[in-house]
């Protein structure tokens, strides 16, 4: 395209073939002189896409003619991408520029061992001071069943129009060294689950009898308290303890331990142990006090003790009392035992 202020503008179009260097001269007469001109050009290939552009401005003179040269260079390179040879397995190569796919092609497995299969893109980007570009080459096939990239390389390259520049790029295996892992389906049948039943019938509380108290008589032990049946405060024999069941709640055993006598002031050693119950038991274990073994009063309590793990205390009891109870809050007594200056009286489980 030619034009000029206040010109015609002029319109050319010449049809071309090939790659390589093209030359194109025309002349242009009668052209206005004394003016400034410009010649606007492009090429463009059978996509429609232009390869080429560029303008340049010239004066014409009276009775002379204006030599004029404009040079374009190629926007685009040609790539051309060779994969060779193809291996056993080997179904697909693929070519991408840029991460992006350009082009790739398929067929079937072992149809072309050893023969080259060859990728061309038509547009890699390209100008006078060199254009970057990144280059990937990778080869699939079918193995153990799948689909999967067996070769691939990758290449950096500067890309300046007009030049031809050959590169080779090293194609390593990535593919499987070993078959894949397989998979199994495991089915289990569980057989149904029988129900074993045990009938416990338990006691009447009231028939429980202890061993001996203090007089050697025996001691009867209800729901609500544990009174020895005959007194005989003349007599004097080694205290023996006596445990009672469900003498404080109807959850959980206590024990209660009679001295016999009716004591006051008295140092007192005490050693208390939890059960450690259905889970970790963490309860609070009370110590109740009684003169007459009917009417209770709370004397010692203890939070957060330890499932079968004993607890050892000295105390100093001023409250006059002759039976003593121990029990916890969230599981049963497996030991309790009180020790005064007539000796240790110790409960069995």
């Amino acid at each position: 395209t030619l034009s000029a202020k206040c010109e015609i503008e002029i319109n050319d179009t010449v049809d071309l073939s090939g790659n390589e260097r093209i030359c194109v001269s025309r002349l242009y007469q009668n052209l206005a002189t004394e003016k400034e001109w410009k010649v606007t050009a492009k090429s463009v290939d059978i996509m429609n896409k232009v390869i080429h552009q560029g303008q340049e401005t010239f004066t014409v003179r009276s009775c002379q003619t204006t030599d004029v040269k404009l040079v374009m260079d190629a926007d685009y390179s040609m790539l051309v991408a060779n994969f060779s040879p193809i291996r056993d397995s080997v179904t697909r190569c693929e070519l991408l520029v840029n991460g992006k796919r350009q082009a790739d092609s398929s067929f079937a497995k072992q149809s072309l061992v050893g023969k080259a299969v060859t990728l061309n893109y038509d547009y890699l980007k390209a100008s006078e001071t060199g254009v970057g570009q990144t280059i990937t080459m990778n080869v699939y096939g079918d193995m153990y069943g799948t689909s999967q990239v067996l070769y691939t390389g990758e290449l950096r390259i500067t890309v300046f129009s007009g030049e031809d520049r050959h590169y080779s790029i090293s194609l390593d295996y990535v593919g499987p060294s070993a078959p894949p892992w397989g998979n199994a389906s495991i089915t289990v049948v569980l057989g149904s689950i029988g129900t074993q039943t045990v009938e416990g019938e338990l006691e009447d509380p009231g028939e429980i009898v202890a061993d001996c108290n203090l007089y050697n008589q025996p001691v009867t032990c209800n729901e609500t308290n544990c009174i020895p049946q005959e007194q005989k405060p003349d007599v004097i024999i080694e205290p023996v303890c006596t445990r009672c069941r469900q003498c404080v709640n109807t959850r959980f055993d206590s024990y209660v331990v009679d001295l016999g006598k009716t004591v006051a002031d008295v140092p007192v050693d005490i050693e208390f142990t939890p059960e450690s119950g259905g889970t970790a038991c963490v309860p609070t274990g009370m110590i109740d006090l009684s003169v007459d073994g009917k009417n209770w009063s709370r004397y010692w309590t203890k939070t957060k003790m330890k499932g079968n793990q004993m607890h050892k205390e000295k105390l100093h009891i001023k409250n006059m009392f002759r039976y003593a109870r121990a029990y916890t809050d969230e599981c049963k007594v497996k030991e309790f035992s009180i020790e005064v200056e007539k000796g240790d009286l110790d409960c069995d489980n």
